[in-house]
């Protein structure tokens, strides 16, 4: 869970399945939800390791969240087409789901403490206004 409560990202492991290596993001708050909801439904939350190639070396690769689409050139790893209030994610490595657990946490933990704070000013005037 973030500092300010406002979603969780969960770890499970489901052997049986091809991409046995789940998260899964839930939002907690109600009505802050809906506000991301709204600014968020047409966009698609990714997950993505991204392959650079460097000269005189391997290729490497760093792993990206986004709300925006990744282009093509990227291996993407893990999408939700559509953004809710609870996604899943699938690896098929330990080694993934951990890195994109730290990846997906910081983007999160930046993206939406920005908007909570927004959000909190927002209905801090809506009370000034409406004593």
């Amino acid at each position: 869970m973030n500092d300010l409560g406002l979603f969780t990202i969960e770890r499970r492991v489901q052997p049986i399945f091809p991409d046995p290596y789940i998260l899964t993001v839930k939002f907690t708050k109600g009505d802050f939800y809906e506000r991301l909801y709204y600014k968020y439904k047409y966009k698609s939350l990714e997950v993505c390791k991204i392959k650079n190639k460097k000269w005189f070396k391997e290729a490497t690769f760093t792993w990206q969240a986004s709300l925006e689409s990744i282009p093509v050139k990227n291996i993407v790893y893990s999408q939700r087409p559509d953004f809710s209030r609870s996604m899943q994610f699938k690896f098929t490595s330990e080694v993934d789901m951990i890195d994109a657990l730290y990846t997906l946490e910081n983007y999160l933990d930046g993206v939406v403490t920005e908007e909570f704070i927004k959000y909190q000013i927002a209905m801090n005037a809506k009370a000034e206004m409406h004593p």
